[in-house]
């Protein structure tokens, strides 16, 4: 993955058992702290004479110790921040004994303890007990790819397919039945049944927040905290829509309970949604939301691929907006590398991951990501001996 950068902010992991430690990216001011692999060093701290926020990522199930709260206050001597933020998906155990946290809090005013989005993933399907070895392969590359801990899939109708059961057996995976929304402000939802899936997604993260994914989306890399300390995060699509600067694509949609872009997002559809209207509703009235209420939501270029037939849109590159009438282009990218899921939108699904027979023996792009999967989720004994 690219690095990325925050304006103005230092970051910092605790990890496992130790004080601030291996860190993946540390920009701070103006980016004048080098980003290192390696441990933080005393230089690194000093260089800068003031840093606005300090952003530490809680990455553990484990009880705020001691040591913790050493490290925390000599980052707030050495760099003096006006704010200090610690991010968790689970927030920092305490005790009787261990109040560590607590005397933090009392001692520095300007702390904020902010959870992050949960590493939950939601899928949602109507109507169909079909779910094929394209979904299985989705769902394992979130929960050993993507680093999610659990995969929750919305539906009416629970599936029996051979793979959904292997999911149900071996892996952290539940259903919850869900009825479709067939109405949004009194107007039925009729047009396209994948509305009634899109409404239901935005409910679902309102209400638990946490990532949901089209099925037709493969994580090639793991969701790093920086991504899920936002309240909410979408990618930009490729297809160009008449005369709007940009449209939003919600297979990828991550957000904490309760966020404010969600909100508006479902407001909007008080007067903006068009039943007949296949894109506008999931991709333009985002965007339009986006432009009111720019602080609401992050835009990440890197968050996703969108593929179309033979053709991969990176929007993180120039003229990345394209007529599907017209020439689309093709502009390669790593996979390994700069992205961190892959959406295939057309076909459905790709030939390559019809089944476990194709997907040994196919070659290319979508080969290669199939297999990884695979092996990341440790069950290469399924394509029997080599």
């Amino acid at each position: 993955m690219q690095s990325r950068t925050f304006a103005s902010v230092s970051v910092f992991n605790f990890w496992q058992n130790g004080f601030v430690s291996e860190l993946t990216d540390i920009p701070s001011v103006e980016s004048s702290v080098p980003r290192s692999r390696g441990l933080l060093q005393a230089e690194d701290l000093t260089s800068d004479p003031v840093a606005e926020t300090v952003h530490y990522f809680w990455c553990q199930k484990k009880t705020f110790q001691f040591q913790h709260y050493v490290s925390v206050l000599s980052v707030v001597k050495a760099l003096e921040p006006l704010s200090i933020v610690i991010h968790y998906s689970s927030k920092p155990r305490t005790s009787l004994y261990y109040t560590w946290l607590g005397d933090l809090v009392e001692a520095l005013p300007n702390i904020v303890l902010d959870d992050l989005a949960p590493r939950i993933a939601h899928y949602v399907m109507y109507d169909s007990r079909k779910f094929e070895f394209s979904h299985y392969l989705s769902v394992l590359s979130c929960l050993h790819v993507a680093g999610l801990e659990r995969v929750v899939l919305h539906g009416n109708v629970e599936p029996s397919s051979q793979w959904w059961k292997h999911l149900r057996v071996e892996e952290n995976v539940t259903f919850s039945y869900t009825d479709p929304t067939n109405q949004i402000y009194g107007q039925n939802i009729t047009q396209f049944p994948q509305h009634k899936s899109d409404i239901t997604k935005f409910y679902v993260l309102l209400k638990y927040g946490g990532i949901s994914v089209d099925p037709d989306v493969y994580w090639v890399n793991r969701i790093p905290d920086d991504i899920l300390s936002y309240d909410a995060v979408l990618s930009k699509d490729w297809l160009k829509r008449l005369d709007w600067p940009d449209t939003l694509n919600i297979g990828v949609f991550i957000a904490k309970p309760n966020t404010q872009f969600l909100y508006n997002f479902l407001r909007a559809y008080r007067r903006n949604y068009r039943p007949y209207l296949y894109i506008y509703n999931g991709g333009c009235v985002p965007y339009k939301v986006y432009e009111k209420y720019p602080q609401s939501l992050h835009v990440d270029p890197h968050l996703q691929v969108l593929t179309f037939g033979p053709t991969y849109h990176p929007t993180w590159r120039s003229g990345y907006l394209h007529d599907s009438s017209g020439n689309m282009g093709n502009n390669s990218f790593d996979w390994r590398k700069d992205t961190l899921a892959v959406h295939v939108t057309d076909p459905k699904p790709a030939s390559e991951f019809e089944g476990v027979v194709r997907l040994k023996r196919a070659e290319g792009m979508f080969a290669d990501i199939g297999r990884y999967i695979i092996k990341k989720a440790l069950k290469e004994d399924m394509f029997g001996p080599r």
